[in-house]
């Protein structure tokens, strides 16, 4: 069961209504003691709002801050995390990539978007959210699909289906679709009940499993895939045929 604050934020997503969960973010910001969480989500609100100058005041604002306070080494730290986001976020592949060369133990995302697949696997932890590592497997199930790695493709469907057989209703669906023996319905599948940032992922595996129903599969998760959290920009990519 998903939070309401969950549902509220990507209803928000979905309908644009960037200005207001901005002002939220503004609001925790003023009551919060830590508020680097909080600075890198409105980053990508500026984002798909196309204003990255303001995404980069903001960064500004707390990189002087951090340095006023003897903070001068960490805040340099935050300034390139927060400066790679804003990348990401923006479809900057390379940009994101040339700010984070240097990151000497890369996590999942980064592994993923320099293409080292086997070593992203290895990140994919049990400590992970059950939707994240859903996402994480089926992400690369697409991606050695698409560079011709069936046999790691393959190993990373299975591992996906394993996990979503372990979750709702509607995932044991997809999981069903999904598996080997598995039958397209896209009446039934597109009309499932799932978060848009996880149901996005599901629907371009499928695209690819039932490749006769790819276009209806995939024309839903272009129209899901609004957050630029990853794999935005994958999927970004992959289904408009990049």
């Amino acid at each position: 069961m998903h939070s309401f604050q969950t549902l509220d934020r990507s209803l928000k997503l979905a309908t644009g209504r960037i200005d207001e969960l901005l002002a939220e973010l503004e609001a925790k910001k003023s009551e919060a003691t830590f508020v680097f969480p909080m600075l890198n989500e409105s980053i990508e609100l500026y984002a798909q709002q196309e204003s990255p100058d303001k995404a980069r005041e903001q960064i500004n604002a707390l990189v002087q801050e951090m340095t006023l306070n003897g903070n001068g080494e960490l805040a340099k730290q935050f300034q390139s995390f927060l400066l790679s986001s804003l990348a990401y976020c923006l479809g900057d592949r390379e940009e994101y990539l040339s700010l984070n060369e240097d990151v000497e133990e890369p996590g999942f995302d980064l592994h993923f978007t320099r293409g080292d697949l086997h070593e992203a696997v290895g990140t994919i932890s049990a400590d992970d959210t059950t939707s994240d590592q859903i996402d994480r497997h089926l992400a690369v199930y697409l991606k050695a699909h698409q560079v011709g790695e069936e046999a790691l493709a393959e190993q990373q469907l299975s591992r996906a289906i394993e996990l979503l057989r372990e979750s709702s209703r509607e995932e044991k669906l997809y999981a069903e679709a999904l598996s080997p023996e598995g039958t397209s319905d896209p009446d039934l599948l597109l009309g499932l009940t799932v978060l848009p940032n996880n149901k996005r992922v599901i629907l371009a595996a499928l695209g690819v499993r039932h490749a006769a129903d790819q276009n209806a599969y995939w024309a839903l998760a272009r129209r899901l895939n609004y957050e630029r959290k990853f794999p935005w920009l994958f999927l970004n990519e992959l289904l408009s045929g990049e």
